[in-house]
């Protein structure tokens, strides 16, 4: 009895990793918009000649997304006190985009408003900085008017231009090992940061 009771407990955790599992995978997954098409492509890595690839699970081909016109691209904000500004200085703990972590950086403004019109004047978005001075959000291309404001601070306004992405989204099951990056068809760098937007606001003090 007591052998029968474990097995069904086994089972039902296996049943219950596998849905969560499922559900994790359908949560990261990236999302198709309109105009994007699907497509495989020969494994980067393999060439469809390593039956135990990891990066194409042995598949030889991978499947690639297409983005359209109409696929967003990720945004990063990061708003600071000018002051506080060191030519030169590195702002990020490690390279963004590759699931690393930014550093707040020196005089990381919390709390500054972010307003974001399109060409029409109609209010797209409006975000508010935390302690690390930063937000972040998809856009879909075209020109946007941005707007930072925080009491103390002299407003800032600048025109934003989201270009069309260009770049397939591969989906690989791992990261493509640092050695494929040296090699001349990946033209000997990482693209770690791919079409995403980063932008820095240097706020003046009144």
């Amino acid at each position: 009895m007591d052998g029968n009771r474990a097995m069904r407990v086994f089972v039902a955790f296996m049943i219950t990793a596998a849905v969560l599992y499922g559900f994790y995978k359908y949560a990261t997954a990236p999302s198709v918009y309109d105009g994007d098409r699907k497509e495989e492509r020969i494994c980067r890595l393999c060439r469809g000649m390593v039956p135990r690839c990891g990066v194409c699970g042995g598949k030889g081909k991978v499947k690639v997304i297409i983005p359209g016109t109409n696929h967003p691209l990720s945004v990063y904000f990061e708003v600071y006190d000018k002051q506080f500004r060191v030519q030169g200085m590195m702002r990020y703990s490690s390279v963004p985009g590759n699931g690393s972590v930014r550093s707040s950086g020196p005089g990381a403004i919390n709390g500054a408003e972010i307003v974001l019109t399109d060409s029409s004047g109609k209010q797209v978005a409006k975000l508010t900085t935390g302690m690390t001075g930063q937000q972040a959000i998809d856009l879909r291309p075209g020109s946007y008017k941005l707007a930072v404001k925080k009491p103390g601070y002299r407003d800032y306004e600048c025109d934003l231009s989201v270009p069309v992405r260009t770049d397939p989204i591969w989906l690989e099951k791992k990261k493509l090992p640092p050695e494929y990056y040296n090699s001349s068809e990946a033209g000997g760098r990482e693209p770690v940061i791919g079409d995403d937007i980063y932008i820095s606001v240097a706020m003046t003090g009144i």
